[in-house]
């Protein structure tokens, strides 16, 4: 969980004052063409250009002849691109597109993504049907959660099964069938609850009993406390083969992961006894920095400490997976080097969108691409854009941003959303006021639940179903596959 200052402007929407009659061809998803007509304001839409790979425009058609056997001089997709030439023009690697949505047409190398409005050619919830398709046939991971504020309250106030109880509809309604919860670490998640710990939290641990190794103890005896009791719905995964078992039986499985290693104090062995409880993905770093390595708002010229090298080999050692999130900009390079595999930023946007100090310039993004690794995306709306209105296209232009300059291969979805259910908010904001952590999501995603528009609006922009497959979880899947192993 992460806030911060304004971003980059939003890009320009474009505007076109003529009421025009058109006919289309719309690419449906099994791979046929149909003819559409249908009269639009296209003053009321946005229209984004996609420039396609030079054997896309080769394919030709009969339908795309005249009678006289003569190819059309434009076609009016061509014509549609032309007029709105000013867009935003980019080339999206070949295998975000899947066979059935590359436009055929003669001379035409670029294709309308969407129009985006009330007189959409094909209506959003087209779109949203299929992506609640997809979702049910597809093991969507949330690449960073942090349920353990709702389940550490709920223990310590007498509840039982809270993971079941609070969660386990919110999680179906998203088709969401593996999340990544930090569990332990140096957030307010995960030092700020039971509420009776607030203040020492954020006083950090001066006020009294200043042991966060106890703290972190005990919130991970309460998950998996509560991942036992809410069985039917629930469970702790180890492995991707766990993983997969647990969703074919109908249950979400749980991946133990830290943020934040400020509870290991000086003693890098603790990892084993963690590691040995469950926990398989480190965390290193919140905004706070630690004596492992700086962050970037705190010692944000420090590295990887000598005892950070240590935790790094033991970690090494029992093959955990490295969560580089919020680490300072000289621990990112020496993260990536000492890492020597993937490593994961697990709750992160693109600088070039949104430069929120945290987010990543395009060195990092390729130096995360050659690991093999992933970005998973953070939906927090201060790191999706400047404008106080968020909005989901914008969101997904993060993903955009990520295939097209590293690959599909190495995006993910955070998508790192607290909602009401995870933890007691107004509690927390009766405790600090003014200074309490608060923050505002892209409108049609400010739930887990909300998952499937991402989907929709990927489909909208022409990502085929199998890039969609490695973005909601197959990416994520393949680097805990290859860190953990069997």
């Amino acid at each position: 969980m992460r806030t911060g200052p304004p971003c980059r402007p939003p890009k320009p929407i474009l505007r076109m004052h003529t009421l025009v009659r058109i006919s289309i061809l719309v690419v449906l998803e099994r791979g046929q063409y149909e003819a559409a007509g249908k009269g639009l304001d296209i003053a009321s839409t946005k229209a984004r250009i996609i420039r396609l790979p030079e054997r896309v425009s080769e394919q030709i058609d009969s339908e795309d002849h005249d009678g006289d056997g003569e190819p059309r001089k434009q076609c009016e997709m061509h014509r549609i691109a032309h007029v709105a030439g000013e867009g935003r023009i980019h080339d999206p690697p070949a295998s975000i597109l899947g066979p059935s949505r590359n436009c055929t047409h003669l001379n035409t190398k670029e294709y309308v993504d969407g129009l985006v409005g009330t007189d959409s050619l094909m209506g959003s919830k087209a779109y949203l049907e299929e992506a609640r398709g997809i979702h049910e046939r597809t093991l969507v991971c949330a690449a960073h959660t942090d349920v353990i504020g709702a389940v550490a309250e709920g223990h310590h106030g007498g509840e039982r099964a809270v993971l079941s109880r609070a969660h386990g509809e919110l999680f179906r309604a998203g088709g969401i069938k593996c999340i990544s919860d930090h569990v332990i670490g140096d957030t307010f998640e995960t030092q700020s609850f039971p509420t009776g710990e607030l203040l020492n939290a954020y006083y950090g641990g001066r006020l009294y009993n200043p042991s966060l190794l106890k703290h972190a103890f005990r919130n991970l005896t309460f998950m998996l406390r509560d991942i036992a009791e809410s069985g039917s719905d629930f469970g702790l995964a180890t492995t991707v083969a766990e993983i997969k078992e647990l969703a074919a039986h109908g249950q979400i499985a749980v991946v133990l992961c830290t943020q934040g290693l400020t509870f290991m104090e000086d003693e890098p062995l603790l990892l084993e006894v963690v590691h040995r409880l469950g926990v398989r993905v480190l965390g290193v770093v919140t905004y706070r920095a630690n004596a492992v390595v700086g962050s970037y708002q705190v010692n944000q010229d420090q590295g990887l400490t000598a005892f950070g090298r240590s935790v790094v080999a033991e970690a090494k050692r029992l093959r955990m997976v490295f969560d580089i999130s919020s680490v300072s900009g000289r621990g990112f390079w020496d993260l990536i080097e000492a890492a020597e595999g993937p490593v994961i930023a697990s709750h992160t946007n693109v600088a070039a969108l949104c430069s929120k100090p945290g987010n990543l310039d395009d060195r990092q993004l390729a130096a995360i691409g050659e690991t093999n690794g992933i970005v998973g995306l953070i939906a927090n709306g201060e790191l999706v854009s400047d404008t106080p209105h968020p909005t989901l296209g914008g969101f997904v232009d993060h993903i955009d941003y990520i295939a097209n300059h590293i690959g599909v291969d190495h995006v993910a979805i955070g998508p790192d959303i607290v909602e009401e259910a995870f933890y007691p908010l107004e509690t927390y904001r009766r405790v600090f006021g003014d200074e309490a952590w608060t923050t505002h999501y892209p409108e049609g995603l400010g739930s887990h639940r909300d998952l499937p528009n991402v989907t929709a609006e990927l489909l909208r922009r022409g990502y085929g179903t199998d890039a969609i497959g490695k973005i909601l979880g197959g990416n994520v899947l393949r680097v805990y596959q290859q860190v953990w192993g069997a």
